[in-house]
């Protein structure tokens, strides 16, 4: 739960924004130099005649006084607690029934705000609603085929309806206004009426929005720009409901209003841009003081050290925080409960840090050993990529546990780094073995296809293709060579062993490299071929019925006899593969 002091806080910065609206406005009761009570009283008082005047400023004054007394009541009782050996943020400022008491009136105000509030938004409705009405009524009557006569009345009153009628909502003032000007301004313009009555009421229009530019130049030497701009507005209220002038003059007593006006705006718009811009850099450097703590690192606040400096800067950055001014009203609340729950969340961390510290390197000791008994375990494996991936992963696992007590951290550091390093020393060991064997079978296989280029055949098919056979048998039997030669080699390998191919009649021209094909590939051929054995074998059994069949078994026979050498061969080179 909130303490008291951030509620007290919290409400004091909403409100304090309130004291520009009482700059510049004669204050006649000093409301500051009251006690609370007074203050209570005067603020009773003030709410009971809320229904039937504006009192905001005196409320808003009066919640300024009140929480300022408010504050410097906390901050005594503050010093006092500390003064008697307490810690700051164990401070709870004493309950005061003089608090609720205030803030019930405070509630009261607002709901009553709130009524008018409502009230006001039924009327602003309404007189939408009866504007708008009288739009489509001149626009009737403008489209209309009456006689002058007829429709002059009709239009004077509907125009003196309208001036009777309040404002509506700000957010269709405007475009409402704009269409009943233009239709004011059509009826003129497009009804052939009497010249010298319509030149009156351009004579008069013209002296109504003259003085109204007047008034409004005037507004210029206003020295409380506030009351000036509201002024203002209520002069264009009056412009709205005054009628067109004679066209020639349109735009030019309008140019005229209108720099009044620009005038006022700039200055009025200043005035809050000035205001705005400090609470702009008041919020940024508050922003920036609540990011400074939320960006802490807690996990590298490991020692004692570590927290007793992080505790100092926290306390600057307190300090800091308190000479800073106020931010916009929308953020300011935001902005300091950020800043509290930051604040609040560092204390935590800390006291979670010191209940903590001693179980978390107890348990951190227990991982980490166990981390050094799994790779003391399969240290030893030679099955090198799964191995070195377990290894690689058990490291990823030590780096995210926490720290251990100094006393037993060396130590259990050497036992861990020094299992991985015997695996992967090891596993360099056999690796650079291993690429030594590939290049030696490349040596070989090189060998081989250069006596293949050189080998001269004898003419006899059957030597020949046994010979040739010999060198496919030979170059299967050497093991790996390096990866990026593989492709190259056998290319030179086929193209001298085909040649020697075509030069004989009887040969099966058909050179395999199993090198080349994967464990699956292998697989795959090995079940081909065992099913294509198995339907040779039983067509050798039907033929075996027949008495004229004896050349045709013993084409199968030798077909199969083919087949099964080259099992063997998939065979042997899956096992060597294994290996």
């Amino acid at each position: 739960m909130e303490s008291i002091e951030n509620k007290t806080i919290i409400e004091t910065e909403e409100t304090v924004n309130q004291e520009i609206n009482c700059e510049n406005n004669n204050i006649e009761i000093d409301y500051f130099s009251m006690e609370q009570t007074d203050l209570i009283n005067h603020l009773k008082n003030i709410v009971e005649q809320a229904k039937e005047k504006d009192v905001k400023n005196d409320v808003d004054t009066i919640k300024v006084a009140f929480y300022k007394k408010h504050k410097s009541i906390v901050e005594k009782q503050k010093k006092d607690f500390i003064e008697q050996g307490g810690m700051e943020e164990n401070f709870i400022p004493e309950p005061s029934d003089v608090d609720e008491i205030f803030k019930e009136l405070v509630n009261e105000y607002k709901k009553i705000k709130a009524t008018q509030k409502a009230e006001e938004d039924k009327t602003l409705a309404e007189n939408k609603e009866k504007k708008t009405a009288i739009i489509d009524q001149l626009n009737l009557l403008i489209n209309s085929n009456a006689d002058i006569n007829e429709t002059l009345p009709i239009f004077r009153e509907l125009t003196q309806e309208w001036k009777n009628i309040g404002k509506v909502a700000p957010e269709y003032a405007n475009e409402i206004w704009k269409r009943y000007n233009i239709l004011q301004e059509k009826f003129y313009d497009l009804i052939k009426i009497n010249n010298e009555l319509r030149e009156y009421d351009f004579r008069k229009n013209l002296e109504q929005k003259t003085t109204l530019c007047e008034k409004a130049e005037a507004l210029n030497n206003e020295s409380n720009i506030i009351l000036a701009f509201q002024q203002l507005q209520v002069l264009h209220e009056e412009w709205k409901n005054v009628g067109p002038v004679e066209k020639d003059l349109r735009e030019s007593i309008w140019e005229r209003f209108k720099l009044a006006s620009s005038n006022i705006n700039k200055k009025y718009q200043q005035h809050f841009e000035e205001i705005k811009a400090k609470e702009k850099e008041n919020l940024n450097r508050k922003i920036a003081l609540c990011e400074a703590i939320e960006t802490i690192d807690y996990s590298a606040l490991t020692t004692f050290k570590h927290w007793e400096d992080a505790t100092e800067n926290i306390l600057k950055i307190q300090e800091n925080w308190k000479t800073i001014g106020f931010a916009p009203r929308k953020e300011n609340i935001k902005i300091y409960e950020r800043f509290r729950n930051a604040y609040n969340n560092f204390y935590k961390q800390k006291n979670q840090f010191f209940k903590a510290i001693k179980e978390d390197f107890a348990n951190n000791l227990k991982l980490k050993e166990a981390l050094c008994e799994q790779v003391e375990k399969i240290k030893d494996n030679t099955n090198w990529n799964d191995t070195a991936n377990k290894i690689v992963k058990l490291q990823k696992e030590w780096k995210n546990i926490g720290p251990v007590q100094k006393k037993y951290s060396d130590a259990v550091w050497k036992r861990f780094s020094e299992a991985c390093d015997y695996f992967f020393n090891q596993r360099n060991e056999a690796l650079k073995s291993k690429k030594e064997d590939e290049n030696s079978n490349l040596v070989a296989k090189k060998d081989l296809i250069e006596r293949i280029k050189n080998h001269i055949l004898t003419g006899n098919d059957d030597n020949d293709i046994f010979t040739i056979k010999s060198f496919e048998k030979e170059w299967n039997s050497i093991g790996h060579i390096p990866f990026k030669a593989k492709d190259k080699i056998f290319e030179e390998y086929k193209s001298a062993l085909n040649s020697l191919y075509a030069k004989v009649k009887k040969a099966d021209k058909k050179v395999k490299d199993f090198s080349t094909m994967s464990k699956n590939q292998l697989l795959r051929l090995y079940n081909n071929l065992q099913n294509e054995i198995k339907t040779y074998e039983n067509n050798i059994g039907f033929f075996a019925n027949s008495k004229k069949a004896n050349k045709l078994i013993a084409d199968l026979q030798q077909k199969i006899e083919k087949l099964k050498k080259e099992v063997n061969d998939i065979v042997k080179h899956i096992e060597e593969t294994n290996n």
